[in-house]
């Protein structure tokens, strides 16, 4: 991803107009962490029951903010061949409160094994990834959900399709580290109203994206650049 900037800088008696190019690689912001013995809870997007959202918070402490390229969720799942899903970004959010939302929508998704499994259960975890994402999020506190898209689900003896793994912070990357249970779960059909998560769990989940270079980094990046071009045009002479 490339951020451009203008300054305008006075220098020899003249206005000078600079256009600064900052690359910067997409990187994992933040990572909740891998998946435990602690279970899973449902997660998924069906046709006939609805919704089942499960959202953990994160914290973008970068003064200049984030921009985020990709959102995912860890799942253990009954079915391959998941092709879509459902995200969300929030803000504000609390027991039985929604927030508001800073970005959401539907679109194509990944569905990779990570060679992991529900202990006890055997059923193999997926990484359900949405790419392509271009979100600025000012610094704060955000609650992610990722959801995959698993058609109409029977609730067959009472087995659900996808449940979102539960993590204690193991490999986790940025704050908070799978460890403060500030989630939520969104599930009408069986009466949870952005209720707290079950039993104080945290769930594997994770960001990715650039850090926005702060201005002040900006402008001194520019002004770096016009002395380069200064020497560069006094060896000329």
């Amino acid at each position: 991803m490339k951020l451009y900037r203008l300054f305008w800088l006075y220098l020899g008696g003249s206005l000078a107009v600079v256009s600064l190019s900052v690359t910067r690689a997409d990187t994992v912001l933040w990572y909740n962490g891998d998946l435990t013995s602690g279970g899973a809870t449902v997660n998924e997007e069906t046709g006939n029951i609805g919704p089942a959202n499960v959202y953990d918070d994160f914290d973008v402490t970068a003064p200049g903010g984030w921009i985020v390229n990709r959102v995912w969720s860890n799942n253990d799942m009954q079915l391959q061949g998941v092709t879509s899903a459902s995200w969300s970004i929030r803000s504000g959010m609390s027991a039985g409160n929604g927030g508001t939302i800073v970005s959401s929508g539907t679109g194509f998704a990944s569905q990779t094994p990570t060679g992991r499994s529900l202990p006890g259960y055997g059923i193999p975890e997926y990484t359900i990834q949405i790419s392509g994402l271009n979100v600025y999020l000012a610094p704060g506190i955000y609650w992610l959900s990722v959801s995959p898209f698993v058609g109409n689900d029977p609730l067959s003896n009472g087995t659900l399709r996808s449940y979102v793994s539960v993590t204690s912070g193991a490999n986790a990357i940025g704050e908070p580290a799978g460890n403060n249970g500030n989630g939520f779960i969104y599930w009408p059909y069986a009466g949870y109203n952005y209720a707290p998560n079950f039993f104080n769990q945290d769930y594997s989940m994770g960001v990715a994206g650039t850090v926005v270079p702060e201005p002040s980094t900006l402008a001194l990046l520019g002004v770096a650049s016009i002395g380069l071009v200064a020497r560069s045009r006094n060896r000329k002479l």
